[in-house]
């Protein structure tokens, strides 16, 4: 089973980086070092960022927040759904105004990789949550 890739965060201008492979350096961005995005944040705890996983033909539909959906205002968003399983990555970017929610056709990778698929967000104010 594959794990996720880190993802780190610039606290300065807000740049994005999810670490392919580990070369044992210093991410550093605007002069600092950046911030590693750590899955258990408590900032990503509540019912608002919870990852509502529902299966579909072909795959897989995530929905952040239970039982109301995440805000998605200029001030406070979801900014990436992301599935992993297996060697596949696959990313969905969202900006406000979006509905927070992807549909990912993972199914057919899944089996033929005997791997579960496992689910990722950020929000733009509270950090990543993961899926369960």
């Amino acid at each position: 089973m594959a794990e996720a890739k880190e993802v780190y965060i610039c606290e300065v201008c807000g740049n994005q980086v999810e670490k392919l492979i580990d070369g044992g350096g210093e991410l550093v961005c605007c002069g600092q070092p950046m911030k590693l995005l750590d899955k258990s944040d408590p900032r990503s705890a509540s019912p608002a960022h919870e990852l509502v996983i529902e299966e579909i033909p072909g795959g897989y539909r995530v929905l952040v927040g239970n039982p109301n959906r995440h805000a998605m205002t200029d001030a406070h968003y979801m900014q990436w759904i992301e599935a992993w399983v297996g060697n596949r990555v696959c990313r969905k970017e969202l900006k406000p105004g979006d509905e927070p929610v992807a549909e990912f056709m993972l199914a057919d990778i899944a089996k033929e990789q005997n791997d579960t698929p496992r689910f990722r967000a950020y929000c733009n104010l509270h950090g990543i949550r993961y899926s369960e």
